[in-house]
């Protein structure tokens, strides 16, 4: 959550978002997104404030807001953005490079649970030796796979949740 707006995905991250929903069709006023964190998980590297993955304490402090979201929301299919979502939500030993696409469906916060990667993941993968374009895609393709679990369920919910 960017912590000067209030809103999940800014930034660069958040156009990068923002540009594969327009891909599948979609905005962010037809999807609820949201984060496990409902404040900027960071530490001081120098200088300048640096994002860091979520502490277990803190994804526990904030859990409860996380369950009265799914409550309202209902969601029937949730697209968990990157590890610590997919570790909140999917199972605590959950992990993104195996099972990355995956569709859970014993899931007991929709019936349509997997995990993808974080855009601010996809920026840094050319660091990290791997194609930034090929992570794009992978994002495009999840989004479009979360959108037809919604037009394949049975029961039809408000809205996407990721």
């Amino acid at each position: 959550m960017d912590d000067q707006t209030g809103e999940p995905f800014t930034g660069p991250a958040g156009d990068l978002l923002d540009q594969v929903l327009a891909e599948n069709g979609l905005r962010r006023q037809d999807i609820w997104l949201t984060n496990i964190l409902k404040c900027r998980a960071a530490a001081w590297t120098g200088k300048r404030l640096k994002n860091r993955p979520p502490k277990s304490a803190e994804v526990k402090a904030c859990a409860k807001w996380l369950t009265e979201e799914l409550a309202l929301i209902s969601p029937t299919v949730i697209l968990c953005m990157g590890s610590p979502s997919a570790k909140a939500i999917i199972r605590t030993d959950f992990r993104l490079s195996q099972e990355r696409g995956i569709w859970f469906t014993d899931n007991d916060r929709a019936p349509f649970v997997a995990a993808t990667y974080n855009p601010a993941f996809i920026l840094r993968m050319d660091d990290l030796d791997q194609s930034f374009a090929e992570g794009r895609q992978t994002l495009i393709n999840d989004i479009a796979a979360a959108k037809q679990k919604l037009t394949q369920s049975p029961v039809a919910s408000q809205l996407t949740l990721f």
